[in-house]
């Protein structure tokens, strides 16, 4: 039987599955839980991440695993020196402690030109508000730093092999808030606000477009990782008219960008001149998802929309639908707190629709590996929608 795993990580525990390659029939899971060195609130010892991926590896056999790949939060910071290693704490997009370089990052470049060239107008949680933070709050650390990277990235070289390059792909780098999505390669004037006498290229990680395999770890391939709202999103297979609302941080209103679904990575129209939006709201983000399908979000931070109600849904529905999105199609409510089970009828009944429930890593331990079996098979599998949609 081939075998692909998946696995899931966030600042408590490490989610795996192991499907059968051809089905994808569940064949085991396991969650181990994290043991995070950080007191502070924000930040993971990356290191701890690495330690519960290995810890989840060693409970099922890999000798039938063909191949596996890593999903974990969209918005978190590595810095690692010349020789990868760690210099501080993982920066997660729970970490409040760049929200003022936000606002610098805004007052640098006007919220068209964010959106039109980049894909999103900065809030706390983009990694590039993380950059400016650490190039102003920590200089000396700044002056070691030899790489910068995503955590999924960096566990994900580690166990394929030293010598391998870091790599990230379109998904991941459509939310550091300083790679277009339009242009497709790394913003140098973004880059150039943070630190102009830096040299970005060796320090940014290959962005690829396909989830090939990067080494091998005990004769289990490696593949390209993702972050957990491009798997959510690619597991779910989510089309026009659907609707997908994350409860996990930040919190998230997401539709399918219609309007460019059909042209990857093709510049659309200028959104940010033609919206109907109110102006005191900035353009939905444009990010990708592990697929490469193009979506429009609305993350309620930064919103006054700080919870998920019926009312904060209503809002980003009509931002999303002022951008072009269809919203009338499947509504999916993503969590694994006990607020799901409560957020969903809710707001069933208060919009009048059929509102589901899906697992949040149950669902992105699946994509995972539903990435690891699109990066030995050249194709996206159509594996059945994850047990935890209900």
């Amino acid at each position: 039987m081939d075998l692909v795993a998946g696995l899931s990580f966030g600042e408590h525990a490490v989610t795996l599955h192991v499907h059968d390659l051809g089905s994808g029939r569940l064949h085991d899971s396991k969650v181990v839980a994290l043991a995070n060195d950080s007191d502070v609130p924000g930040e993971v010892d990356v290191g701890s991440w690495a330690t519960a991926v290995i810890g989840a590896l060693d409970e099922v056999s890999t000798r039938t695993i063909r191949s596996m790949a890593i999903s974990a939060p969209l918005h978190a910071l590595v810095v690692l020196n010349e020789q990868r290693q760690s210099l501080r704490p993982v920066l997660t997009a729970g970490d409040q402690c760049s929200a003022p370089d936000a606002g610098w990052c805004r007052k640098k470049f006007e919220a068209d030109r964010w959106s039109r060239e980049i894909g999103a107008v900065p809030i706390a949680a983009h990694t590039v508000t993380k950059l400016s933070w650490l190039h102003r709050s920590e200089p000396d650390l700044w002056e070691r730093i030899a790489h910068f990277v995503a955590p999924h990235d960096f566990v994900s070289a580690a166990l394929a092999g030293a010598s391998v390059q870091l790599c990230t792909d379109v998904s991941t780098a459509s939310g550091t808030g300083y790679w277009s999505v339009t242009e497709r390669r790394y913003h140098p004037d973004v880059l150039s606000l943070i630190d102009s006498g830096r040299d970005w290229a060796p320090a940014l990680p290959l962005v690829l477009d396909s989830p090939e395999l990067l080494g091998a770890y005990n004769g289990t391939g490696v593949a390209l990782p993702t972050n957990h709202l491009g798997a959510l999103g690619a597991v779910l297979d989510m089309a026009p008219g659907d609707v997908l609302i994350t409860l996990e941080g930040p919190a998230r209103v997401i539709a399918v960008d219609d309007a460019d679904s059909d042209s990857v990575g093709r510049s659309g129209p200028d959104r940010a001149a033609e919206t109907s939006a109110p102006p005191e709201s900035d353009p939905p983000e444009r990010l990708l998802d592990s697929r490469g399908v193009p979506l429009l979000a609305v993350p309620l931070e930064h919103r006054g929309l700080e919870t998920v109600t019926p009312d904060t849904v209503r809002r980003a529905l009509e931002i999303l639908e002022a951008a072009g999105a269809q919203t009338q199609g499947r509504m999916i409510v993503s969590s694994d707190g006990s607020d799901l089970s409560l957020v969903a009828p809710w707001l069933a009944k208060s919009l009048g629709r059929r509102v589901l429930r899906c697992g949040f890593a149950d669902a992105t331990a699946q994509g995972a590996a539903q990435r690891a079996a699109h990066a030995i098979t050249g194709s996206w599998p159509q594996w059945r929608a994850p047990a935890s949609i209900r």
